[in-house]
C-alpha cells in the first residue's frame, strides 16, 4: 500500500511543480508584453511555417524573392501573431522583412505593412554585417514604438546566437552598438 501512495504523492508534486513553472513563465511573458508598450525594442520574428518540402513552391504573392510561401498553418500563425500584438497594445513603429516570401508574407499578414530589408552593409562576417544593418534600421526609425524585423532562422541565429521556432519573437534592447536579449515570446498555441 505505501508504494501506490508514494507514486500518487510524487505525481501530485510533479504536476504542482509543472503548474507553478508554467504560471511563472506566463507572468514573465505578461511582464515582457507590458514592457513592449513603452516602445524602443527590436522585435526579431522568425517567419511563420512553410510547407515541409525542400523545393521552392512560390506563388509570388507579395512581390517577394521566390522561395516557399507560407503553409496554411503558417498563414494562421502569422495572423495569430498580429492578433496577439494588437491584444497586448504593442506599438509598432516600423515593420521590415528579409526579401524572401515567407518573411514578407508573415509581416504582411501579421501587421498589414512591410518594408523590404536587405543586410547589404559589407563587413567581415555575417554577425557584424547584421549588427550594423539592424543598428541602421534602429537609427532610421523615427516614430515612437517598436521596430519589428521579420526574417529567417539563420539571420536571427547569426545576429544573436539563439535558435527560435517559427513565429517566435526574440525581444532585443539596444545597448550601445550591440543588442541585449530581453526575452522570447511566442504566438503559437
Amino acid at each position: 500500500m505505501p508504494m501506490p501512495f508514494r507514486s500518487i504523492a510524487r505525481t501530485i508534486v510533479m504536476l504542482t511543480a509543472g503548474f507553478m513553472a508554467a504560471q511563472g513563465a506566463r507572468a514573465a511573458d505578461d511582464a515582457l508584453w507590458e514592457q513592449l508598450k513603452e516602445g524602443g525594442y527590436i522585435l526579431l520574428i522568425r517567419h511563420a511555417a512553410t510547407p515541409l518540402t525542400k523545393a521552392p513552391t512560390p506563388s509570388g504573392r507579395g512581390g517577394c524573392v521566390h522561395e516557399r510561401d507560407l503553409s496554411d498553418a503558417g498563414q494562421t500563425l502569422a495572423h495569430k501573431l498580429g492578433v496577439v500584438f494588437r491584444e497586448h497594445g504593442v506599438p509598432v513603429a516600423r515593420v521590415v522583412s528579409s526579401p524572401g516570401c515567407p518573411s514578407v508574407e508573415t509581416a504582411q499578414i501579421a501587421f498589414g505593412k512591410v518594408e523590404p530589408w536587405t543586410d547589404l552593409d559589407p563587413a567581415v562576417d555575417r554577425h557584424t554585417r547584421l549588427t550594423r544593418s539592424v543598428n541602421a534600421l534602429v537609427n532610421g526609425t523615427t516614430q515612437a514604438g517598436n521596430l519589428v524585423v521579420v526574417t529567417d532562422k539563420l539571420a536571427i541565429s547569426d545576429l544573436t546566437d539563439r535558435t527560435v521556432s517559427a513565429g517566435d519573437v526574440l525581444v532585443l534592447k539596444r545597448s550601445g552598438e550591440q543588442f541585449d536579449i530581453q526575452g522570447l515570446l511566442t504566438a503559437a498555441p
